[in-house]
């Protein structure tokens, strides 16, 4: 019973995980729809993200130890027989961390995305420069890194050369798009902010 429940409860970390990914990836390969939480976001919700990623992903891992533990009998079916240690410590650090990524995504990018659709408007976000000429390779040519930003979010892609080549460290953007004061999904980026 127990391993029964340990393995849907980490199918359901999976799917959350496979979920987070659908929501934050797809749109932005698909259809270039790029989103990017505020900076103010970012600061007031990073420790609870990652305090809360770190508590589920501290009980998915010990779901499956206590998996393993509770129901040592079944590990003696050909299935399991094989299972290495190695694979057993993977298996739980796996759990472990796709579980905090999950809920840190979700708090940082899931929150203010869902609060953008439902109840947003046209919005200015500043952000702040890091490094205007950054490289990210060729999938995102001519990216410019932002400062104070998680790394699923530091960093704007396509960025008109002009605009780059005209900033410097510490300087100030405007992402302009639809979203709240929490996140916008950005169309362009300016230096001017909104009136």
């Amino acid at each position: 019973m127990f391993l029964r429940f340990s393995i849907y409860v980490l199918g359901l970390i999976l799917l959350l995980f496979c979920g987070m990914l659908l929501i934050g990836v797809v749109p932005r390969l698909l259809f270039g729809i790029r989103f990017l939480p505020s900076q103010d976001w970012v600061v007031r919700a990073a420790p609870f993200a990652n305090n809360l990623g770190i508590a589920f992903g501290t009980f998915a891992s010990a779901l499956v130890i206590a998996a393993r533990l509770k129901h040592p009998e079944s590990l003696e079916q050909p299935q399991f027989k094989r299972l290495p240690k190695l694979k057993f410590l993977a298996a739980i650090f796996v759990s472990g961390f796709l579980t905090w990524f999950s809920c840190f995504f979700i708090v940082m990018n899931g929150i203010p995305m869902a609060q953008a659709v439902a109840a947003g408007a046209e919005v200015f976000l500043p952000y702040t420069v890091e490094d205007p000429l950054s490289y990210r390779g060729r999938k995102c040519r001519s990216a410019m890194e932002l400062a104070d930003m998680p790394g699923i979010s530091n960093h704007l892609c396509r960025v008109p050369d002009t605009l780059r080549y005209s900033l410097s460290k510490g300087d100030t953007v405007y992402a302009v798009g639809w979203g709240t004061s929490k996140g916008v999904f950005y169309t362009s980026i300016t230096v001017v902010p909104a009136d």
